[in-house]
């Protein structure tokens, strides 16, 4: 086949830590970081804005799942779009539109307008994905685990920002100010635009592909990408199994960051203030352990990362069905982000590293899109279950299903740690 990463070369990749790489970390990481600041926001305040605004709670469930919805719907359609155009472009589009309706929700009137926006706001949780292409792609080998896992870790930092920034407003009453902080991303948008370049491997395709359309090339590797193509006999396996594996380990973060705040309330009868620390505590572990799941990427093949992650996550959810005061709480939080929150470090680098340069955004955004599948019945379910009068077996739901998801793994490809993507790919 034509492409390098078929002959098992590299093309003009980054050896070292270059002032560039550390530049677009520090872009990626706060294209992360904005975004979820405008995705947990939506969280945190789901209490307040319901009685503001005279939500039901069972309305509010259909809100959020619309909201979680659209993330997935995001990372489908940004998938090919990063393929065809390139991943700096879709991280564009991506902040752009996040940040113009985290602003829109602040102006929301009733449960249409607000549904509305918040269903559009869901492309918030899509940039990390576009943010991981840019990085996974320019990061040296030896470092990719760490850098991504950094990058990821954007979305941790936003939840300890936001448990901070919102308790005074929340108690204000004040929720809508959360939102028009939420239009940071289109500052990121700018930045990036004039700070970021493509990828090496994405311009050296393009060529490629100019190339073959001059000639006439019939080369499948070189045509349009396509979710199709994640479906031929080389891929089809690892698609199925990182997509399923994403869906059960998103169950994890389901709990605390959609709903977690209002279980903490209903539950464990914490106050507003109390229970959205818990989110700076969840926060401060998935921060720790996305980075160290990143290191241990980079030195232990990611798949044997989040086997181990995931299980010692589900034994964490499993007891959240105790009944506690706020230290066990905080405690519970902080040791559910170190390894639920923190398995996503080694799941980022695990996806990128799975499908080759001509597919990897689409591949990628398809299996982060499988990823938040998850969240959009969850917070219908959660609600639902906590109305029937037995919040207790949410977590332990939660643990059933993120233990699947490390077994899902097992079937898997071992991906060896500080090769390059070509290698992998060869």
């Amino acid at each position: 086949m034509a492409l390098d990463e078929q002959r098992g070369t590299a093309p003009r990749v980054q050896k070292t830590v270059s002032r560039y790489v550390v530049l677009l970390t520090v872009v990626g990481t706060l294209a992360v970081l904005t975004g979820g600041f405008d995705q947990i926001s939506r969280n945190v305040s789901f209490n307040t804005i319901q009685h503001t605004l005279h939500i039901s709670l069972n309305n509010m469930g259909l809100i959020t799942s619309g909201n979680t919805l659209m993330t997935c719907l995001s990372q489908f359609l940004i998938g090919p779009i990063i393929d065809r155009f390139g991943r700096k472009r879709g991280l564009q589009i991506l902040l752009l539109v996040s940040g113009v309706f985290s602003g829109l929700t602040a102006i929301s009137t009733g449960a249409l307008t607000f549904g509305i926006y918040n269903f559009l706001g869901g492309t918030a949780v899509a940039i990390p994905t576009a943010a991981e292409c840019l990085i996974g792609e320019d990061a040296p080998a030896k470092v990719r685990g760490l850098l991504m896992g950094i990058i990821v870790s954007g979305f941790s930092m936003a939840a300890v920002l936001v448990s901070f920034v919102s308790a005074p407003i929340l108690a204000s009453g004040n929720w809508r100010l959360l939102f028009l902080l939420g239009l940071a991303p289109i500052l990121i948008a700018i930045v990036a635009q004039f700070s970021v370049r493509e990828t090496v491997r994405f311009r050296d395709l393009q060529e490629k592909r100019r190339h073959a359309a001059a000639s006439k090339s019939n080369d499948p590797d070189l045509q349009k990408p396509g979710w199709r193509h994640l479906f031929t006999q080389d891929l089809r396996r690892q698609t199925i199994v990182v997509s399923l594996a994403g869906f059960f380990l998103n169950f994890a973060n389901a709990f605390i960051l959609v709903l977690g705040v209002e279980y903490f309330i209903v539950f464990d009868h914490l106050g507003v203030g109390a229970a959205v620390h818990a989110l700076a505590f969840e926060g401060i572990g998935s921060l720790l352990g996305q980075i160290i799941c990143g290191w241990l990427a980079d030195r232990i093949p990611s798949r044997h990362v989040m086997v181990a992650f995931l299980t010692c996550g589900a034994v964490v959810l499993f007891l959240f069905h105790i009944h506690g005061g706020t230290g066990l709480v905080w405690t519970l939080s902080g040791l559910i982000g170190l390894f639920g929150g923190g398995t996503v470090g080694s799941y980022a680098r695990y996806v990128a590293e799975s499908f080759p340069t001509r597919v990897r955004g689409t591949g990628s955004t398809f299996a982060w899109g499988i990823y938040s599948l998850s969240a959009v019945p969850a917070p219908a379910v959660f609600t639902a279950i906590m109305s029937s009068g037995h919040p207790s077996l949410v977590p332990v739901f939660c643990a059933v299903l993120i233990f699947l998801g490390a077994i899902t793994f097992l079937f898997g490809r071992v991906i060896q740690p500080n090769k390059e993507l070509e290698e992998i790919a060869s």
